[in-house]
């Protein structure tokens, strides 16, 4: 651990993160802490609870789902999935691209399956431009590599 030790060590590297990127990870922690039912396992039902893994390539082909035999240089790989809050009263949905250029556009409607209007309850800072409420039908804009947004939805 100690050859990690510089590394993990956030003083040292507190004035190269930009605000921004810092504000958005304390109100993810923040997140996390305030739902501590997200750490516990999923249930069985995709109704209820899902997850997914799409690689892309620049939004207009689909190339699979957890294979890798996709385009590694020009394809994205998008994590998606949504939990039920224990008393089914709500469900918060994470879309994020994990890997990859920016996606110029990339339409929910593939992701989301239920006719609802989401809240934009967390994005990452490149997606200022996002409104506070999106249904499945909205484009996310130049979706870049390691940015991601929480939604929510009342039951």
């Amino acid at each position: 651990m100690r050859d990690a030790a510089e590394i993990c060590n956030l003083s040292r590297h507190s004035g190269r993160v930009p605000y921004e990127k810092a504000r958005y990870n304390f109100e993810l922690r923040r997140f996390r802490r305030a739902h501590p039912w997200l750490a516990q396992n999923p249930t069985n039902d995709i109704h209820r609870d899902y997850f997914n893994r799409n690689v892309v390539t620049n939004g207009a082909r689909h190339l699979g789902g957890w294979s890798d035999t996709g385009d590694i240089i020009n394809a994205n790989t998008i994590y998606y999935g949504w939990r039920t809050d224990p008393e089914g009263r709500y469900q918060l949905l994470l879309i994020a691209n994990m890997e990859g250029k920016p996606l110029a556009k990339f339409a929910l409607r593939f992701l989301i399956p239920f006719e609802a209007e989401w809240e934009v309850v967390l994005k990452s800072p490149g997606l200022s431009q996002m409104p506070k409420r999106i249904d499945r039908y909205f484009v996310i804009e130049q979706f870049a590599n390691g940015e991601a947004v929480i939604l929510k939805r009342e039951l």
